[in-house]
């Protein structure tokens, strides 16, 4: 293959991801950075497609090693590895060098996660948002992430038809275009009622079918979109002066700690996620002694030296 053709071929590789894995356009819009990345590396050093072996992979991987951390470097080679394999599928090469390459491995970080209390002054720095549409939404938002544990792509493509107020449930579509059905309380009950009441504000619904119509939307009345989010947790980050390093993700990880704090078995808590499998969930478990570690050891420190 010649720089045209594997261009080429990154193009259909995308478009697969997209119609054939259902992947999230947040893990897309990685693959297609990571292969670009690669792509310049290629011209970069001169180097033939069809004699990239795990060597070249090798340099590769180098080069990128300083600006880049092991969970990064890990994503940049499972995109090769199935970019590589998704060409074998196609029968345009019959090896992938990605699969003889080593992953770096990853340590199991304990992910930045709110308290409670945290989570209730996030959710509660709007004081407007009985009056104001957009403060309204915002909040209805967090809350929904954290009362159901949803990841931000599930939330950005829920429609109308998928909130049951009446059943206190989300039909979330996860990954694989999984569906699964997760309940919410009270408090985001509440705040799903008081935002449908004023969504139609912003939206005209007159040239679209119900069942398509988003749950949330922009001030255009368009589908809001992940990167939206993120700057609506981040404003809210800043002004109630929470300075923990917290992603939309955290939500998710703070909805799972909590449950597993209170009691909840680690079964419910798969379902809940989405997880396919139980390992997955699991982690929750090392990861929630390992805070109380970390927590012993700030607060009895000195009893190591007794």
């Amino acid at each position: 293959m010649n720089f045209v053709d594997i261009n080429e071929w990154m193009g259909k590789f995308i478009t697969y991801l997209e119609a054939v894995k259902h992947y999230s356009p947040h893990t897309i819009r990685n693959y297609h950075h990571d292969l670009v990345e690669f792509l310049e590396f290629l011209k970069k050093e001169h180097k033939a497609t069809e004699t990239i072996d795990k060597f070249f992979i090798r340099r590769y991987l180098v080069s990128i090693h300083d600006k880049n951390t092991k969970r990064t470097v890990r994503r940049k080679v499972s995109t090769l590895r199935t970019f590589f394999d998704f060409l074998i599928k196609e029968e345009i090469t019959h090896d992938n060098p990605a699969r003889k390459i080593d992953l770096p491995k990853q340590g199991q970080k304990l992910p930045e996660i709110l308290s409670i209390d945290e989570m209730q002054q996030l959710l509660d720095s709007y004081p407007n948002k009985e009056v104001n549409l957009r403060e309204l939404r915002d909040t209805c938002m967090l809350e929904l992430l954290y009362a159901t544990g949803m990841r931000i792509s599930e939330l950005v493509s829920l429609n109308l038809v998928d909130i049951n107020n009446d059943e206190k449930f989300v039909k979330v579509r996860g990954k694989g275009k999984k569906e699964r059905i997760v309940p919410f309380g009270n408090k985001a009950l509440e705040l799903v009622v008081k935002y449908l009441a004023k969504r139609k504000i912003m939206i005209n619904t007159v040239s679209k079918e119900m069942r398509k119509l988003p749950l949330f939307v922009n001030q255009r009345g368009e589908r809001i979109s992940d990167r939206q989010i993120r700057r609506i947790l981040h404003k809210r980050l800043v002004l109630v002066g929470i300075l923990k390093k917290v992603s939309l993700h955290s939500l998710r990880h703070s909805f799972a700690t909590h449950l597993l704090d209170r009691g909840a078995d680690l079964r419910s808590i798969q379902e809940l996620l989405g997880h396919a499998s139980l390992a997955t969930t699991e982690k929750y478990t090392h990861l929630s002694t390992q805070k109380l570690i970390e927590i012993y050891d700030k607060t009895h420190g000195l009893d190591k030296d007794r």
